[in-house]
């Protein structure tokens, strides 16, 4: 009996956990969109260190084509959150725009401690480094 309920426990626990495999597959209009005024590459290179200065490390980073690239990031677990996961995908939108895309997910869908969506912090870090130089 105690066996039983460990395993259902276990079950419970880990059904709807989010690895980097579920965000990297996951449709690539989920999450929230906004478009930048400014050169590809420079709106590329804000959103790297915008991950990055939003506490995730980055796991995967990776050219889809000419126009594109996306960005994985890993938070790892704390005293009140079993971790999140983010992808920021960046596309080219003309000579002199670029649209991110952000896509976060709680690891464990019942942790109501992770934040949940980061596409604000990531957004404001973006414009915020566009302006700056």
């Amino acid at each position: 009996m105690r066996a039983a309920l460990l395993v259902a426990l276990l079950a419970l626990a880990t059904s709807g956990c989010a690895t980097t495999g579920t965000i990297r597959t996951a449709s690539d209009d989920a999450g929230t969109a906004r478009t930048f005024a400014g050169e590809y590459d420079r709106v590329l290179t804000a959103a790297r260190e915008a991950v990055v200065e939003s506490g995730f490390a980055i796991e995967e980073t990776k050219q889809l084509n000419d126009s594109s690239w996306y960005i994985l990031g890993k938070k790892g677990m704390s005293f009140a959150s079993y971790g999140e996961l983010v992808r920021v995908t960046v596309q080219r939108a003309g000579a002199s725009e670029a649209s991110v895309r952000v896509y976060t997910q709680k690891r464990v869908k019942t942790n109501v401690f992770a934040k949940g969506d980061y596409s604000k912090d990531i957004f404001s870090s973006i414009e915020f480094k566009l302006r700056k130089t």
